[in-house]
């Protein structure tokens, strides 16, 4: 399902150059895969999939609605992962689990919302989370990222790359400091470069978009 992107063009292959099977290409002098882990958000409405619809009354101008997405709890956030070392298939028979999907609620941290979310059962690579504003803030991304990115050892050939677009929450120091902390290389997409290496976009939600209730 993933695209290799093969050398520039006119370029010899390198013996040593090892391709993976991701929107990118990479290599390693050492003959060793890059591995790489992309988180994306995906923010979302619960209305997108139909409970819900706008009337108007027949012979009457169309009238605009502007709805505060911020003050709304019908709004989650999707923070969906890639890792290039993962090995789930959908129908393999492989005890593998998917990569980690965070799915984050508006609700306050020990408020009703979130003690439902706690008592609710779920797979371990669900993890369920709750912010006051409904959308990602740095301390969710941290948050996420304990999860994500386990400590590495001291070895810089055991080290993996964090790819993160520019949204805010992503690019605060702290957020780059924790990363880093863990042994981990933070590359962020430059601009147009969605077609070739944000594959959560390109792949992950263009086939959840498509498989989403209308």
């Amino acid at each position: 399902m993933w695209n290799t992107i093969p050398p520039p063009h006119g370029s010899k292959p390198d013996p040593h150059l090892v391709h993976v099977e991701h929107s990118t290409r990479t290599w390693n002098m050492s003959g060793r895969a890059l591995e790489f882990i992309s988180a994306d958000q995906k923010p979302s409405l619960f209305n997108n999939i139909g409970t819900q619809c706008q009337l108007a009354k027949k012979g009457h101008k169309a009238r605009s609605v502007w709805e505060n997405f911020a003050a709304m709890r019908q709004r989650y956030s999707l923070l969906t992962t890639v890792d290039s070392t993962n090995k789930f298939s959908p129908g393999s028979t492989e005890p593998v689990d998917p990569p980690h999907l965070f799915i984050l609620f508006k609700g306050n941290k020990g408020g009703s919302v979130h003690r439902a979310l706690l008592d609710m059962q779920v797979p371990p690579w669900l993890h369920l989370q709750v912010q006051e504003v409904g959308s990602y803030r740095e301390e969710d991304m941290i948050d996420a990222l304990r999860i994500l990115c386990p400590t590495l050892g001291n070895d810089t050939a055991e080290s993996k790359v964090v790819m993160l677009d520019w949204f805010a929450a992503h690019r605060t120091p702290e957020v780059i400091e924790f990363i880093e902390s863990r042994g981990y290389i933070v590359l962020f997409h430059g601009g147009g470069c969605t077609p070739f290496t944000q594959i959560n976009d390109t792949h992950l939600h263009a086939s959840l978009n498509g498989r989403a209730p209308r």
